[in-house]
């Protein structure tokens, strides 16, 4: 009888501290849940600025190689001698700039005619027997539709060298 009066006093004294301490620690779980999602998303929209910095530069520096006298210069004789220059400057990007694995002007007809790789040597460019025809990637026809003078960045996708997927996967823009 005795246990019975203390069950019928201390249990729901002991159920309302567990509830209140229930209370408190779902509180405090909610309060780190939000601080955490509010850290993530300040994590994620800097590193969406730092991506569309890094876009906008991607840009720059395609008007900017395309605008140079050398690249002018072969597409209006595309011959041994202008190529070098054109291959010199796309050697020191590569070089220069870590983001670019490799550099490459592509024609109207969707063939490459210029092509520099990043290899563990520095940077090379790849003779003509090694060029290879585009024409068929989703990049070349959009691009050609563009309005002159306008630069466009392709969808994000894996790398395909003479039609098969690079290994190790190598995401590309």
């Amino acid at each position: 009888m005795l246990v019975l009066r203390w069950l019928g006093l201390f249990l729901p004294i002991g159920a309302l501290i567990v509830a209140v301490f229930y209370g408190f620690g779902r509180q405090d779980a909610q309060r780190e849940l939000e601080e955490r999602v509010g850290r993530e998303r300040t994590a994620i929209a800097l590193a969406g600025e730092r991506l569309a910095q890094a876009l906008e530069d991607s840009i720059d520096d395609v008007r900017l190689l395309r605008d140079t006298p050398a690249v002018r210069r072969y597409i209006e004789s595309p011959d041994a001698d202008a190529r070098r220059p054109v291959e010199a400057l796309f050697g020191a990007f590569v070089r220069g700039k870590l983001q670019y694995g490799s550099l490459r002007l592509i024609d109207s007809r969707g063939m490459e005619v210029i092509r520099v790789d990043r290899s563990p040597e520095g940077a090379r460019a790849q003779p003509d027997a090694k060029l290879q025809d585009k024409h068929a990637r989703d990049y070349v026809p959009e691009t050609l539709a563009l309005p002159p003078g306008r630069v466009r960045i392709s969808r994000m996708d894996l790398n395909s060298e003479h039609g098969v997927i690079e290994r190790p996967l190598n995401p590309t823009i």
